[in-house]
C-alpha cells in the first residue's frame, strides 16, 4: 500500500474545515491515529490548530458489577 503524503499547508487547511479527528481523517486520507499524531505534533511545534473532543466509551457499570457478583460467588 502507497504512503499517503500530505503537505502540512493542505493539513492544516482540513484541520480548520474538519469538527473531529474521523473527519480529518477522512479529508487527508489518514487513519485517525495518523491524523491525531501529526495534529499533535504541529501543535507542539507552535502551530494553533483546534484541539478536537475525544470520543469516551460508555462504562458499563451493570455488567461490570454483575461479573463480580458472579466471581463472587464462585461461578
Amino acid at each position: 500500500m502507497a504512503k499517503i503524503r500530505v503537505s502540512d499547508v493542505d493539513f492544516v487547511k482540513a484541520c480548520l474545515t474538519s469538527k473531529s479527528i474521523d473527519e480529518l481523517a477522512t479529508a487527508t486520507g489518514l487513519a485517525p491515529a495518523s491524523a491525531n499524531v501529526r495534529a499533535t505534533k504541529l501543535r507542539k511545534a507552535g502551530v494553533n490548530l483546534p484541539v478536537y473532543a475525544r470520543k469516551r466509551k460508555a462504562t458499563d457499570v451493570e455488567a461490570l458489577n454483575a461479573l463480580v457478583t458472579v466471581a463472587e460467588q464462585g461461578g
